[in-house]
């Protein structure tokens, strides 16, 4: 199967650093799963970075439509930034932190402002990155046309 990425779709930066998924919902005491207080803030945060960046957000969900009822995916790279004392110990250890736990919640509200159901992340990519100043924590996307020869599927 061969793959192909092509040219940048989106590249959206200093996206809010999203929640971790253990941390995306409450449970009730009749057990009910509910959206976290942390969750309904990143979400809002997010519609927030959306509506600042109107001009981004617009192309990049035109594109990113575009690719998608062209009968492609995407694939979709976040960089996330933390500072030094979440990733590692005093001594130089590493915390333990998972990075991917961190991805469902960015990846649907990504979703929502590109207007493409997350189904169509084809292939995706999650990295650590040590801030070097004291900046805010937070997230880079790119999004890629992702095309493979899918023949061999009878599509």
């Amino acid at each position: 199967m061969e793959t192909k990425y092509c040219k940048d779709a989106a590249y959206f930066m200093d996206l809010p650093m999203s929640p971790q998924s253990n941390n995306m919902y409450a449970t009730l005491p009749d057990r009910r799963r509910i959206p976290s207080k942390e969750l309904k803030l990143y979400q809002r945060m997010m519609q927030e970075w959306a509506l600042k960046n109107q001009f981004i957000a617009q192309t990049a969900r035109k594109r990113c439509q575009e690719i998608v009822n062209s009968g492609n995916f995407l694939f979709v790279e976040a960089h996330f930034f933390f500072k030094k004392e979440k990733v590692f110990t005093k001594v130089g250890g590493v915390k333990k932190m998972d990075v991917s736990n961190r991805i469902k919640a960015m990846h649907d509200c990504v979703s929502e402002i590109i207007g493409v159901d997350d189904c169509y992340f084809w292939s995706v990519s999650a990295q650590k990155n040590i801030l070097e100043f004291n900046e805010p924590e937070r997230v880079t996307v790119t999004i890629r046309e992702f095309i493979f020869d899918n023949s061999e599927y009878n599509m």
